[in-house]
């Protein structure tokens, strides 16, 4: 899959229920989108949805505290895993956070999600 066509949007509480069935989708648990809310309510933070067409497929949650962005979540779904979405995600939380002057990024990575991980190393990240 090639970049063409992928539009990466910020999005607001209306989104939360496409987030909440899109992560339902990438994930074995479930979160709600009071949950969603309750995440994304403090100064900084922000979500970003990607639609490679009609459906969104992809989402990043984050938040920034001073200097210093935190990615709280990725979820790509499974049938769209490997195209490098979940690096597009990346580089435009990475370009909003740049943006309002956050000079850090953080991002979690359980030891046991080898796909993850091997996705950043290949990243370089």
């Amino acid at each position: 899959m090639s970049d063409q066509g992928i539009r990466i949007a910020t999005v607001g509480p209306t989104a939360y229920g496409i987030i909440e069935t899109l992560y339902a989708e990438c994930f074995d648990d479930e979160w709600s989108t009071t949950a969603i809310g309750r995440v994304l309510e403090p100064a900084g933070s922000f979500a970003l949805l990607a639609r490679p067409g009609p459906r969104s497929l992809e989402f990043l949650l984050c938040r920034l505290i001073l200097d210093e962005a935190e990615i709280l979540l990725i979820g790509v779904h499974p049938d769209q895993r490997r195209y490098g979405l979940g690096k597009m995600l990346l580089a435009a939380a990475m370009a909003w956070a740049r943006a309002h002057d956050a000079r850090w990024m953080l991002l979690e990575v359980a030891e046991d999600n080898t796909l993850a991980r091997a996705s950043l190393w290949r990243a370089g990240v």
